[in-house]
This record gives C-alpha cells, sequence and structure tokens, in this order.
C-alpha cells in the first residue's frame, strides 16, 4: 500500500511484489514441509529435495496438490491485478515511505518459519563440513564371534513408535504389542536423533550406527550405483559371516534409495512392490503399496523358507499401513476400528497391532524361535498425522523389543538412541562387541552418546563432512571411459549414467557427483551455478554445450549426441565429442586439459559465456547457435529468438541497430509455428502463422510454401512460441512434413525450436529446454576460434 501510494515507478512496485511472492511461497513451503513432519522444513525434507520422491505414494496426497496449486494461483492472480491497479494510479514520490516499505516487506522474510528452518540448517551443515574424519570413537570392531551364531529377523514398523503403547494415553490400542513387549526384552528410553526420523534415515541408523548424511553441491544420491558404500554396516558383516540376507518391503525400493541401500550391503533378494506384484498374483494395495496383511503372510512364508536352509540367515521387513497422515486399512482390517472408530490413524495402527501380534505368535510357535533373534521396531518416531496432537503430550520414544534365546525377558531403560540398535542386536545373536559405528551396546555398561555427550545432535552435527565422505565419490585415478551406445562412463571398474557433472578441486580430486535424474531433468542449473574458477568435467547432450561453449559438434549427430566438456566457466574449455564406445580419458589427460583451462582466453568468449549464463538465470535457456551464410556480405546479423511458455517473447532482433522487430511489425508472433523468409537484402518477412494447439490438420504444408517463394527469398525459418502442439502433433507433422528439417519430429511440449533452411539446400535446426528459450543468429561467414 504504501509503495502503491508513493512510487513514482512500477519498480518499486514490481519488487514489493516480489517479496510478496517470496514470502508466499516460503510459506507454502514450511507448510507442506510442516504437514509431512511436523517439525517443519528438516533434514528429511532435504533429503527427498535431493534424492526425488521416486516411489512415493503420491497419490495419497492429491487434495494437498490441489489446495497448494489453489492458493498459489489465487495469490499470483491478487498480485497481478494489484499491480495492475496501483501502478495506474497516480503517485507522488516519498522516501521515507519507500524505506518503510521495504524494511517490512524485509522483516516479513526474516520472520519467515521457512527461513529460520533454512537458516538453521544451513548452519549446521556449514559447521558440520569441517570435520572431514571420524572419530576413533566411532569405530568399535566385534572382540568375540560365537560358534553357532543365531539367525536374525528384524521387522521395522511404519512410524509405530512406543507411544502409542502407552495404555494411559491409548488405553487398550495395542493389546498384543503389549503382551508381547512383555514376554521379551524391550527397550523404553529409545529417543530419535539427527538424520534417522525417516524411514531410509532409521534403517541407516539401526544397522550401521550412524546417522544418514548427504553430501550437498544438490548430488542426486538416487542416480548413484551404491548407497554409502564406504559405510560399514550390519549387512556387510553378517555376509561377511556366511549369512543368506533378504529384505522384504511393500512400498516401492526406489523411494529414497531403500533398495540401493539393501543391495550395497550384503543383502541377496531385495523385493518391494514391483518383485512382490508378480510373485503374488496383483494383491490390493493401497496409494503406497501392498497391504500389510499380504506383505506379513508373504513375510512369515520366506521366513519358514530361509528356516530349512542350512546357512545363517537375517530376514528384514518393513511394514506400511501406519504411514501418515491417515495410514491405509487392509482388507484384513475392515472391520476392525478402535474405540469410536473416529480416528484413521488409530484405526491403523489397531489393525497393526493385530497383525503384528498374529505374526508374533506365528514365529513363536515354530522352530525358528529356538536360533533366531526376533526384532520388532519402529523405523522412526510418527510424523504429522491424525493423532499427532495427542502424541505431541506425550513422551516420545521408539518401539524396539527383542527375542532372542540369550537374553532374558526384561526392560532395559538405558539412555540410547536407534544408533544403538545394531551392537544390541549383534549380542543377542551371541557376538560380543561395545558399540557399532557411534552405537553402544545397551546390554553392557558402556555409555551411550547419549550418556556421553552433552547433547548427541550437536556431537553427530559437527561429523557431516565426515559422514558424506562415506558415500565415496568415484575418482579419476583410473580416468574416465566412456561409452556412447549405452550412455556411462566407467570410472573405477563401476559404470556411471550420462549426463552427468563432476566437480574437482584444485589436485583434480573429485568432490561431487551429480547424474542427470528424472527429478533433476538435466544439469543445466549445476553448471550455471558453477564458480567462475571451478574445475569441472561435464558429459551432457552436444546441444546443451554448444549452447554455452559455441561448439559445432551438435550439428554432426542427432539431438542426443553427445559431448563432453574439461575446464573452468572462466577459462579455455576442451570439448570433445562422445562419438564411439571407447573414448578414454586418462586422469593425465584431464589434469592437462585442466591446466590449458587456466591459460588466458579471449575477453569476448568470456562476455558471451557470461551472457549466456545470465540469460539462462533469467529465462531457463542459453541455447544459442550462430549460423555462418557463405554469400552474406553484410556486418548485420539476425537473431531469431524461439521461447517456450513462461521463458518471455519470441522475436527476430537485426544489427547494428538492434531494433526488435515489434507486434506491430509482426502481430502473429504467438502461441504455435511460424514461417519467415530473409531475402536477399536480409530483411525477414512474416510468411505464414499456424496455432497448432486450435488447427485442424491444414491441406498445405511449409514444404509447398517454401517451394512456392524459393525465388523470393535466400532462407526460410521456421520458429516455434510457447509450444508447437499441445494434446495432438497433427497439425504441427502436417506443416512440417516434407520439409528437409528432421528435429522437430523429437519436438516435446513446450520446447522452442527454430529451424532455418536456406537457398543452396543446407539446413540448421536448434531445440531448446521445454519452458526455457533458444536462439538462433545468422550473420556473415568467418570461422569462429573453438576452444
Amino acid at each position: 500500500m504504501v509503495n502503491g501510494r508513493y512510487a513514482n515507478s512500477k519498480i518499486p512496485v514490481a519488487g514489493s511484489l516480489s517479496i510478496f511472492l517470496l514470502v508466499v511461497l516460503l510459506c507454502a513451503f514450511y507448510a507442506v514441509a510442516d504437514y509431512f513432519t511436523g517439525n517443519g522444513i528438516d533434514e528429511s525434507v532435504l533429503y527427498h529435495l535431493q534424492v526425488g520422491v521416486e516411489g512415493a505414494g503420491v497419490a495419497a496426497y492429491k487434495w494437498l496438490v490441489v489446495v497448494v496449486t489453489v492458493v498459489l494461483a489465487v495469490v499470483l492472480i491478487v498480485a497481478f491485478i494489484a499491480f495492475t491497479k496501483i501502478t495506474r494510479r497516480k503517485r507522488q514520490h516519498s522516501l521515507p515511505a519507500l524505506v518503510l516499505a521495504a524494511a517490512l516487506l524485509s522483516s516479513s522474510v526474516a520472520v519467515n518459519p521457512a527461513s529460520h528452518n533454512l537458516y538453521s540448517l544451513w548452519q549446521i551443515i556449514a559447521q558440520g563440513q569441517r570435520q572431514i574424519t571420524l572419530p576413533e570413537s566411532h569405530w568399535q570392531p566385534v572382540s568375540k564371534t560365537p560358534e553357532a551364531p543365531l539367525n536374525v529377523v528384524v521387522l521395522y514398523l511404519e512410524s509405530l513408535e512406543r507411544t502409542y503403547l502407552n495404555n494411559d494415553a491409548f488405553p487398550d490400542l495395542t493389546p498384543n504389542l503389549n503382551h508381547w513387549e512383555s514376554k521379551g526384552t524391550y527397550f523404553t528410553d529409545i529417543q530419535q536423533v539427527t538424520g534417522s526420523g525417516w524411514t531410509i534415515g532409521g534403517m541407516v541408523a539401526s544397522q550401521c550406527g550412524i546417522p544418514l548424511m548427504t553430501p550437498g553441491h544438490g548430488n542426486a544420491m538416487s542416480g548413484m550405483p551404491d548407497f554409502l558404500p564406504l559405510a560399514d554396516c550390519l549387512g556387510d558383516y553378517l555376509n561377511d559371516q556366511g549369512y543368506r540376507l533378504d529384505f522384504i518391503g511393500g512400498a516401492d525400493l526406489d523411494f529414497a534409495g531403500k533398495g540401493k541401500f539393501y543391495q550395497t550391503h550384503g543383502f541377496t533378494n531385495v523385493h518391494g512392490v514391483k518383485e512382490l506384484t508378480t510373485q503374488l498374483n496383483q494383491p490390493p494395495m493401497s496409494d503406497w503399496g501392498i497391504y500389510d496383511d499380504v506383505l506379513l503372510e508373504h513375510f512369515r512364508q520366506r521366513l519358514a523358507s530361509m528356516a530349512n536352509q542350512q546357512t545363517p540367515y537375517g530376514l528384514f521387513g518393513l511394514t506400511l499401513d501406519t504411514h501418515h497422515p491417515a495410514g491405509h486399512i487392509p482388507p484384513a482390517c475392515e472391520n476392525i476400528e478402535y474405540a469410536d472408530g473416529e480416528d484413521p490413524m488409530l484405526n491403523a495402527v489397531h489393525c497393526a497391532d493385530r497383525l503384528v501380534g498374529q505374526f508374533i505368535d506365528a514365529f513363536m510357535e515354530s522352530p525358528a524361535a529356538q536360533d533366531t533373534v526376533l526384532v520388532v521396531m519402529s523405523d522412526h518416531l510418527a510424523m504429522r498425522n491424525t493423532v499427532w496432537e495427542r502424541l505431541e503430550t506425550q513422551e516420545r520414544r521408539n518401539l524396539l523389543m527383542m527375542f532372542s534365546p540369550h537374553l532374558p525377558p526384561g526392560e532395559v531403560n538405558k539412555p540410547g538412541s536407534t544408533l544403538d540398535v545394531a551392537p544390541t542386536l549383534l549380542t543377542a545373536m551371541g557376538y560380543e562387541t561395545e558399540g557399532w559405528g557411534f552405537g553402544r551396546n545397551l546390554l553392557n555398561d558402556t555409555p551411550t552418546l547419549r550418556e556421553s555427550e552433552a547433547n548427541i545432535n550437536d556431537f553427530l552435527n559437527l561429523q557431516r563432512g565426515a559422514l558424506a565422505s562415506l558415500w565415496r565419490f568415484p575418482q579419476l585415478d583410473s580416468g574416465i571411459r566412456f561409452n556412447a551406445t549405452s550412455s556411462t562412463m566407467q570410472m573405477e571398474g563401476q559404470p556411471y549414467p550420462v549426463p552427468a557433472l563432476l566437480r574437482l578441486d584444485e589436485d583434480a580430486n573429485v568432490e561431487s557427483f551429480t547424474p542427470s535424474s528424472p527429478e533433476q531433468s538435466g544439469l543445466l542449473e549445476q553448471i550455471a551455478a558453477l564458480a567462475p574458477d571451478e574445475n569441472f568435467v561435464w558429459s551432457d547432450q552436444c546441444r546443451h554445450i554448444d549452447g554455452l561453449f559455441e561448439t559445432d559438434f551438435s550439428t554432426s549427430g542427432t539431438d542426443s549426441s553427445l559431448c563432453l566438456a574439461v575446464g573452468q566457466l572462466e577459462g579455455d574449455v576442451y570439448i570433445q565429442p562422445l562419438d564411439s564406445d571407447d573414448i578414454h580419458l586418462t586422469q593425465r589427460n584431464i589434469v592437462d586439459h585442466l591446466d590449458q583451462s587456466k591459460a588466458d582466453t579471449l575477453p569476448s568468449q568470456l562476455q558471451q559465456r557470461a551472457l549466456r549464463l545470465a540469460n539462462f538465470n533469467a529465462s531457463g535457456g542459453w541455447y544459442e547457435k550462430h549460423v555462418a551464410w557463405s554469400d552474406w556480405d553484410s556486418l548485420e546479423t539476425i537473431t531469431i529468438r524461439s521461447a517456450g511458455f513462461g521463458a518471455g517473447q519470441t522475436h527476430i532482433n537485426q544489427s547494428p541497430n538492434s531494433q526488435e522487430m515489434t507486434a506491430e511489425v509482426l502481430p502473429q508472433f504467438h502461441r504455435g509455428v511460424t514461417l519467415v523468409g530473409v531475402n536477399p537484402q536480409r530483411e525477414p518477412t512474416l510468411i505464414n502463422h499456424v496455432d497448432t494447439c486450435q488447427a485442424s490438420t491444414p491441406d498445405t504444408g511449409f514444404a509447398e510454401q517454401i517451394a512456392s517463394l524459393q525465388e523470393v527469398y535466400s532462407a526460410f525459418a521456421v520458429i516455434v512460441h510457447d509450444t508447437a502442439f499441445c494434446q495432438s502433433r497433427d497439425a504441427f507433422a502436417a506443416l512440417l512434413k516434407d520439409t528437409p528439417l528432421l528435429e522437430w519430429q523429437q519436438l516435446a511440449f513446450r520446447e522452442p525450436y527454430i529451424g532455418l533452411i536456406t537457398a543452396d539446400g543446407q539446413t540448421h535446426e536448434m531445440k531448446g529446454r521445454a519452458s526455457g528459450a533458444a536462439s538462433m543468429t545468422l550473420r556473415r561467414s568467418e570461422r569462429r576460434v573453438n576452444q
């Protein structure tokens, strides 16, 4: 309001509304994160921003997506209306009022809870990166192995914390678990620590004795072939001891990298919803996966099968139906309700209690109980759900109970955390150890971290840098071998996906590895965020590399042709096409290319590169191609810009005057496809425009129009604005069929595209990223010097 009254230009109004929109986005981000976590934007949110949410039960949150979308749309509409109305008023300038408005808006960002959460996380991560080696106390070897070690069965109960077993808070909610807890060894003071508050975090903590920490730099850990390969976990040790290890879970193994974790750490069979659906002949499922009644029955059958083998075994499983926010009711519990049946999560917990109780009953009656340790535990504390307010009034603890022939039943109230599960479980199996990772044996007098550290979370956060190094990025000691056919590169004998970005330190050691992934849809944001003097090895589609560094490689192959770039953004970049199945760059080659990159680079090249990076940050595209015309003798140039939806205007610029062709000159530069002719005087002229989202299939295509006008124009340009097609490609295909242009056939929805056909029959094409921009400059022939 203050800005609207006193500002004497649109700039303060636009700035104010931009800050307002930022506040709204921060609030929306915080609200969505808090809906899932109950703790705002925490480490679990950052983890999933890195690895993605592939495999999640997204359908369960359809209403949330709709609500957030509607709210944001309403806010944008209100902001637009406010901007329009305010800027139409007669304004008078008042500097104090503008300063006050700026201060108020800025403070609204500063006090936003999302800002506080993000700043706190940034402080924790920054402080933890200083510690690069794990303390000696982290490693605690097994001191004695038994002659006849016990088998092990671990059943994780999704979000089913011990708080639910409190009969005062939830009378008779879990009678079966309460009964069996009293028959086994149960632990009543298992807290949740940093890095363990979501499923994969809880599994890593309980099996590896460490919190789950990932590196920075936007690494897509879901694209890594291994999950924490340098961590020493329970599965690794048991596998070395000759155990056969299996994992069964009802959800998608891709979600959060669960499958890769078990596959990396010694497990033979790792089965999730995709594998079990085939085995179980299309079982009934919820939005997240297979219902627990079916899963636990299959789990029981697998246990019976493994118990008949001669080798020791370990069977790990994860239930699903008590997942927030409201749980899921399997067919076996359709008629079971808790109390008045009004709370869906309590109904789900009540059902899970019955199903898990039946499984424990069957286990205790089976021969396996004589030589097997059974562990029943929560993977983590419950996140925000329909009974959240009641949970928050209690002293919340994780569930952990063990049934072992070596352990007497009874309560263990020693202060611990899920980090302490692995060494305690090994003891229950007959091994002797003081600890595992940062975990300590809860069955002896060795102090746990909760007992020895003033603040366990502060201690663990200080180890972030060292813990992140357990991901072990591939190094370049043996160089890189590229295979174009399989789109892979091999480092240290392991295949990694291409496209990918390696960030290197000054000694050419890999600091981070970022493969392209469905969540990131490319590496361009990562490239644009590089420091000017940062070393990199970037493999990607040639058109992406060509768009930034001005090479000619993308014109020699298809749109999917791969290229390699090595160097620094502020230096001379080595570029090579990956056009064969065995291209090998040694470590010496890479070091030499990096050294050469530090040599002087033409200021004009750096300026043009900086301009492209700035353009990318502004519009989402740096794609630009220069076309040298053999008979072009003028110093003038023509630049054609194609913009996808949301990337600004599609236009044609002519230099040296740089006069943009405005709407009065070419009024049809709107959504769809436009055919432009360039006459011998280098003047672009509109020939035809078709909105290919609305038009029916045209009878006459551009090929016929070009053929009839070849005597008039020296070149023809096909330019897309917004998108070339919507539901159907028919109109678009009919326009361009029979032309010598080819790449338009692979054009995606809302991707920019320019196709040029010259009088001598040459064609030049380029595409941009969806909702980005691309440009093509026509100029006289003067071959550039490539990097």
